[in-house]
């Protein structure tokens, strides 16, 4: 905003009032498309960098079952003798259960992006009603001035 306030200071206007409002209409929207627009430096950079952040959560459950059956066998002889023979049998069961989770976080990111386009946009816009608005007063002044000239022609 600076480059142009300071290029449309009032000797300026002057200088570019002497020499473009006798010419055409036009004229002060060419003048200032030529020259008032290089004078501003915009450097409009859209940098839209995604940062995908992957966070791996893996959970490992491990369950373990233990069943023991106890078999009682009584081998009876004709010496009344009596053996009771006890087995046990004992069986383990693992289970490993593996829970993989992404979380991913480009919310932040999203948001970055949509407030720098947004300041960009109403950047954009001011800097065009001000061009819009220097215009019309130029215009304006350069109407009045026709209008004394043709009047003292008259």
């Amino acid at each position: 905003m600076t480059d142009w306030l300071t290029y449309l200071n009032t000797e300026r206007q002057e200088q570019f009032k002497k020499k473009y409002c006798n010419i055409s209409i036009a004229s002060p929207f060419v003048y200032k498309l030529i020259h008032i627009i290089p004078h501003r430096h915009t450097h409009t950079h859209a940098h839209t960098q995604t940062h995908t952040r992957t966070h791996t959560h893996t959970h490992t459950h491990t369950h373990t079952r233990t069943r023991t059956h106890t078999h009682t066998h009584t081998h009876t002889h004709a010496h009344a003798h009596t053996h009771t023979h006890t087995h046990t049998h004992t069986h383990t069961h693992t289970h490993t259960h593996t829970r993989t989770r992404t979380h991913i976080q480009s919310r932040r990111v999203m948001w970055l992006s949509f407030f720098y386009s947004l300041f960009h946009f109403i950047d954009f816009i001011s800097f065009s009603l001000y061009f819009l608005l220097q215009n019309i007063m130029i215009f304006e002044i350069c109407s009045h001035r026709l209008k004394i000239k043709s009047k003292k022609v008259d």
